[in-house]
């Protein structure tokens, strides 16, 4: 069958995608709580922001990993 290596290859995609997911959801954890004891010197609406910024803008660089974690599927009909 032609369509088997194709298969493999996306049924890869999502265990490799969540893989690289947790390392960067650790790596971005970790420079959160390495730079909280500064925000928390900072006024508190600094501070408020840091944590608002810290805890929201991880998705954003995730985008293209989720992306390409779902190319090749079927699009949902709904």
């Amino acid at each position: 069958m032609v369509a088997a290596p194709m298969q493999e290859k996306q049924n890869l995609r999502k265990p490799i995608g969540t893989l690289v997911l947790i390392a960067f959801l650790l790596t971005w954890l970790w420079g959160a709580t390495t730079l909280a004891p500064v925000a928390g010197r900072l006024h508190f609406l600094l501070e408020m922001g840091y944590y608002l910024a810290a805890g929201t803008f991880w998705a954003i660089p995730l985008k293209p990993l989720f992306d390409w974690m779902n190319a090749g599927e079927p699009e949902s009909e709904d």
